[in-house]
């Protein structure tokens, strides 16, 4: 189940993030907006982020990274510019040709809109808070998760590195094999459960990343079979497989009762994580409450350009016809751009109700295994001087 031997320079240290050059390839017309989404924020991006530039940023975010939600607003984008389009149109040739009828709405539609608007902005905003908070317990959940395998993967190398009886060696090469399987297993749990929220996303090389080993001496790595990795992935739920792996190795180890009870609470924590994180997976947000907000957003958009474009202060003899032209443009170009943003509102708020693909989960696994190869060196050194 353990592979030691010797890995080549380049594959041995692997970059643990994307570079700043590769995120912002795909930004819009040249703007270098970091991609922040699914990979660790850096130091270079938190400058960016609150920089000045932010303000450019917000007026194009629809176009590209992090969110695109341009590719998932066209239809209605399209049917708000073209009844936008459509009573501009109307209104100019109103203006210029006498016999083209105008209506007027006065104050009862304004009043109407005015309310609804009030409506969306209340139901949006608690759609945004409970959106949010699944997102902000997947992240803490699975920080959960990393954090408590650091926990058990330093209680085992402890264990197996710091006799203090008449042990024999064999008993010795036995605890210290069981735990290299061990921390393997650790290892690869983190990948079992993004496998699982993630649907198959899962690279072979994205768990080398987490696994290899990069000291002075020597480069090892510590790995689960291929076979045994292809059948996890292939599960349906390899984190369960997992789980039961690492019980089975840890009464295999014979740690002494008090350290086993840690190791087992420690279990149980991470199991009960992975449960939280497969409960918001398989559970979306209330499906009828979502729509009836979207729909309050749609008939707002649909039915506001009928309101901007008949108010009743738009005519006025003291104002000529070329200045009513041009206020009528202006007005529509402005109807469009809020329009759009109120629609990517929507739209960013509905891609959060599945938060997985907008996590670090690959960052923050590469990271954890660095922590237990960490856990693994420390121990090891820490012996040596004793």
């Amino acid at each position: 189940v353990v592979v030691h031997g010797e890995a080549s320079g380049d594959s041995s240290r692997c970059d643990t993030r994307t570079s700043m050059t590769e995120r912002r390839q795909h930004a819009p017309l040249g703007i270098s907006r970091p991609e922040t989404v699914s990979h660790e924020t850096t130091n270079e991006e938190w400058r960016k982020i609150s920089s000045p530039w932010r303000y450019v940023d917000a007026l194009f975010f629809y176009i590209g990274p992090p969110g695109h939600v341009l590719r998932s607003i066209f239809v209605p984008l399209s049917v708000s510019g073209v009844l936008i389009l459509c009573n501009a149109i109307y209104f100019t040739v109103s203006v210029y040709i006498d016999s083209v009828p105008y209506f007027a709405s006065g104050y009862a539609a304004t009043s109407i809109f005015s309310m609804a608007s009030f409506i969306i902005s209340v139901l949006e905003g608690v759609k945004a808070n409970r959106v949010f908070e699944r997102w902000q317990t997947a992240r803490l959940q699975f920080d959960t998760v990393n954090a408590r395998l650091n926990q058990v993967v330093q209680i085992i190398r402890v264990h197996t590195l710091s006799y203090t009886g008449d042990h024999s060696d064999e008993r010795k090469r036995r605890d210290h094999a069981l735990a290299d399987v061990f921390t393997a297993w650790c290892m690869m749990l983190p990948w079992s459960m993004i496998q699982e929220l993630l649907q198959g996303n899962v690279s072979l090389e994205d768990y080398y990343k987490s696994v290899v080993l990069d000291t002075d001496a020597t480069k090892q790595a510590i790995l689960v079979r291929h076979d045994e990795f292809e059948m996890l992935m292939n599960d349906g739920k390899p984190q369960k497989f997992v789980m039961l792996k690492l019980r089975v190795l840890l009464n295999q180890l014979d740690l002494p009762f008090e350290r086993y009870l840690l190791v087992e609470e420690a279990l149980h924590a991470i199991e009960s994580s992975c449960t939280q994180l497969r409960s918001i997976h398989k559970s979306n947000f209330p499906t009828s409450f979502s729509l009836v907000i979207t729909g309050f957003v749609m008939m707002w958009i649909i039915f506001l350009p009928f309101d901007i474009f008949a108010s009743h202060d738009w005519y006025n003899d003291e104002i000529t016809r070329a200045t009513l032209t041009l206020w009528c443009w202006y007005v529509a170009i402005a109807l469009f751009l809020f329009s759009l943003l109120l629609i990517s509102l929507d739209e960013v708020i509905n891609q959060l109700q599945n938060p997985f693909p907008s996590l670090p989960l690959r960052d923050a696994a590469i990271k954890a295994g660095a922590h237990m190869r960490r856990a693994v060196a420390d121990v090891r050194r820490v012996s040596s001087l004793n």
